[in-house]
């Protein structure tokens, strides 16, 4: 596996696919609500969002494809995706 790198950049606009894990604490159906109003309040073009419970089902993982136009929407991107309930990361 390859190490990161804090030198690298990345090249906007950046097509991949977001994932994030909450932690299970009430509604499922809550978690997914809020990550579709991040990507629509910075106006982040995504695609299908599918999800998948952990085997003890205290998680539940998104994984979405997006499309991000540039570094601070980027920023901005994780900066309110750590401020949902329950998020224990994203990648």
């Amino acid at each position: 596996m390859r190490e990161f790198d804090s030198q690298e950049t990345i090249e906007f606009p950046v097509q991949y696919t977001l994932k994030v894990v909450f932690q299970v604490t009430g509604p499922e159906d809550r978690h997914e609500s809020g990550l579709i109003a991040v990507l629509t309040e910075l106006s982040v073009p995504f695609g299908t969002i599918s999800r998948r419970n952990s085997g003890a089902g205290r998680y539940i993982s998104y994984s979405v494809p997006v499309t991000v136009a540039g570094r601070e929407v980027y920023d901005r991107l994780y900066q309110r995706i750590k401020g949902l309930e329950g998020v224990k990361f994203a990648l």
